[in-house]
């Protein structure tokens, strides 16, 4: 017989993924990891089974988290934000095992109002991050209580040299992401 939180998250997995059960989550083909929304607290709860399995079996997999609570630009000055992005990127980055490592391309940045609506959008097709002056920018225009900034990942050939890699480059169809609260 399963332990209760084994069966919780195969309920989990049941009801709120394409999984039959958690053991078809952790066999899953490649690198997998789970992008979860842990705003949502049932994929929270699946997002730390998963890290608590990975970590206690060896694997530097961790579930892609998004959705939680962000920074307070109000009270947050640039090197919390940079910080902040900088973790977001270096959790993303991985290696896959078979000569690609994944790591962050472009980024956007998402203005959103009280109610989560977008509001208004910029995308950059560089690997840099948002400058925290564009930041404010679009914190500051009239009805934005949020922007997030979030970034693509790619698989990279580590064979090739670094300008084929970023030319041969294939989207993870993950991310990462940051959100910072602006108080409109």
């Amino acid at each position: 017989m399963k332990n209760k939180a084994r069966q919780e998250l195969d309920r989990i997995c049941r009801t709120e993924t394409a999984f039959a059960d958690f053991e078809a989550l952790l066999n899953a083909k490649g690198s997998y990891r789970p992008s979860c929304d842990v705003s949502n607290r049932n994929m929270e709860i699946l997002a730390d089974g998963f890290d608590s399995h990975m970590m206690s079996h060896g694997d530097d997999r961790r579930a892609y988290r998004y959705g939680r609570t962000g920074l307070d630009l109000r009270n947050k000055g640039r090197q919390d934000v940079v910080e902040a992005i900088k973790q977001a990127k270096s959790e993303a980055r991985r290696e896959d095992g078979d000569g690609k490592v994944v790591c962050s391309g472009s980024w956007q940045l998402d203005a959103s109002d009280k109610d989560g609506n977008r509001l208004e959008a910029h995308y950059d097709e560089g690997e840099g991050t948002p400058s925290l002056k564009q930041l404010r920018a679009m914190a500051n225009k009239p009805g934005v209580a949020s922007v997030w900034i979030q970034g693509d990942t790619y698989f990279l050939d580590a064979t090739l040299s670094l300008a084929e890699q970023w030319e041969h480059r294939e989207n993870t169809g993950e991310g990462w992401a940051v959100e910072v609260h602006c108080g409109n």
